[in-house]
């Protein structure tokens, strides 16, 4: 048992941003592990997968050409899985460096549509609720000047498009008595060219 256990760990596939690579007698740990590799390994190698036959134990795979640049197998969920830490660290990014990334690592080209879809994914799958998460700014805000009534919290909203119900969350600014103070107490007075005295912060 401890000899089969040692070669399982050996030839076990560990998943990583490097390109797939298998061989004979690899274990996965799960069916969905092995078929998350396979598209992997298709998007990377570019060619299409035809899987023929799925047995409990194995699956047979075929391969087929596509039309260069277009990857059926780059999917949404794919493209999801491969930047869901970029999209949760930085909700803003733009739906163009996920596409000229997908082109230069794999050289497939997808649409805006479909970059959309993934970075919905990825949000979604990692928890990550926005609307939600702006409708506390205002009680985060209110929980500010309840506690310290002599702080600075301001909520600003934009309506678009005529639009005179739903607003849009636009900045949010938040000033503390104690950080205004010893602002203040860092301003250093500096004669400026116009022979008066100007503010200058170190």
């Amino acid at each position: 048992m401890e000899v089969m256990d040692a070669e399982i760990r050996a030839n076990m596939y560990i998943p990583s941003d490097e390109p797939v690579k298998f061989f004979v007698g690899q274990y996965f740990n799960n069916f969905n592990e092995l078929t998350v590799a396979l598209r992997k390994f298709a998007v990377h190698e570019r060619f299409k997968t035809r899987k023929d036959k799925f047995k409990r134990t194995r699956i047979f795979v075929g391969c087929e050409g596509y039309e260069l640049w277009k990857n059926p197998e780059c999917t949404a969920k794919f493209i999801a899985s491969k930047f869901q830490d970029i999209i949760l660290s930085h909700p803003e990014t733009k739906a163009s460096f996920i596409m000229s990334e997908l082109n230069r690592m794999y050289e497939v080209r997808v649409n805006k549509q479909k970059v959309y879809r993934a970075k919905k994914i990825a949000l979604e799958s990692g928890g990550a609720n926005f609307e939600s998460n702006y409708r506390l700014i205002r009680s985060y805000a209110q929980m500010i000047l309840n506690k310290m009534p002599n702080a600075l919290a301001l909520v600003h909203v934009i309506r678009l498009h005529g639009n005179q119900i739903k607003t849009h969350f636009d900045r949010c600014i938040i000033s503390f008595p104690a950080l205004r103070e010893g602002f203040k107490v860092g301003m250093t007075k500096i004669p400026t060219g116009t022979g008066t005295l100007g503010d200058f912060s170190h």
